[in-house]
């Protein structure tokens, strides 16, 4: 515990955390480290025989032992550790080829990207087409700002207006968006 005075405040400071303290006493005191002290020690550093790269020869039972250890630990993973495994091996695959100069693969939609389940249902498009002309010829709004407001891609319009056929619910946006939604049971109906 600190010494401190009776407001509180403490008597004396140390600028230096402990461990730093002690390696700067050594270095005062003119101790010299020798070696490497946080790095493994290597059996070659020991006077132990060594193989080319360092480390102590293994017995061929050693090996066996060890390449069954890995066989088993192979064999036992988790889905999670699988997981994690294919997800590093993938990181690392991209990485040495963008570092063998190799441009990154464009991934191409091979059909159109539409929601799962989604059903549209298509419509005749004449009624909704005479509708939304005599609109734009009454209100000071064009077919853009229309589009825009409702949240409706201007050229679903002009699809309607070349295959005859429009989705309900750019019909129902459309009509939302410019106050009159009663009219599309005016329009389309419902089938008794």
């Amino acid at each position: 515990m600190a010494e401190r005075d009776d407001d509180g405040t403490p008597k004396r400071l140390q600028s230096w955390c402990s461990c730093c303290q002690r390696v700067r006493q050594r270095i005062i005191k003119g101790e010299e480290v020798r070696g490497r002290p946080y790095e493994a020690r290597r059996p070659n550093k020991l006077g132990i025989p060594t193989d080319a790269h360092g480390y102590a020869p293994q017995t061929e039972r050693e090996r066996e032992i060890y390449r069954a250890h890995q066989r088993e630990r192979y064999a036992n993973r988790t889905p999670e550790q699988i997981e994690d495994q294919r997800e590093y091996h993938r990181i690392y695959a991209e990485a040495m080829r963008r570092q063998a100069g190799i441009a990154p693969r464009p991934f191409k939609r091979l059909a159109p990207q539409r929601p799962v389940g989604r059903y549209v249902v298509m419509l005749d498009a004449n009624p909704f087409l005479r509708w939304l002309t005599r609109w734009l010829e009454t209100m000071d709004f064009g077919l853009e700002r229309l589009a825009r407001e409702s949240g409706v891609a201007s050229r679903r319009i002009s699809d309607a207006r070349t295959s005859g056929k429009v989705g309900l619910d750019t019909v129902d946006r459309m009509m939302t968006a410019a106050g009159e939604e009663h009219l599309v049971y005016v329009l389309y109906p419902l089938d008794e």
